[in-house]
């Protein structure tokens, strides 16, 4: 049975630059207008969590959910899904 969850708690993939460095990530709907704010003292949690600038022996550092601070945040964008398919034929 699919699980049903409330609007406000949509996903949105995003990659994010902050200060600790580069990310992609999954963030809660809701929070966008916090990120956009960028207030300090507001933290944000992230789900999901891959850090692109810190591989170690080829592999990259992931957490299930990390806090930070929406005024860390330099850069962010959602990633959006692509109409065209791409097939490959044999």
């Amino acid at each position: 049975m699919p699980e049903h969850r409330h609007p406000e708690h949509r996903m949105v993939a995003m990659q994010l630059t902050t200060d600790e460095g580069a990310f992609i990530c999954n963030v809660d709907e809701a929070d966008m207008a916090k990120i956009a704010m960028r207030a300090s003292g507001t933290f944000i949690t992230i789900s999901c969590v891959i850090r692109l600038d810190a591989m170690f022996e080829g592999l990259y550092l992931i957490n299930r959910t990390k806090m930070i601070e929406a005024s860390s945040i330099d850069h962010h964008q959602k990633f959006r899904k692509s109409g065209k398919r791409v097939t490959t034929e044999a």
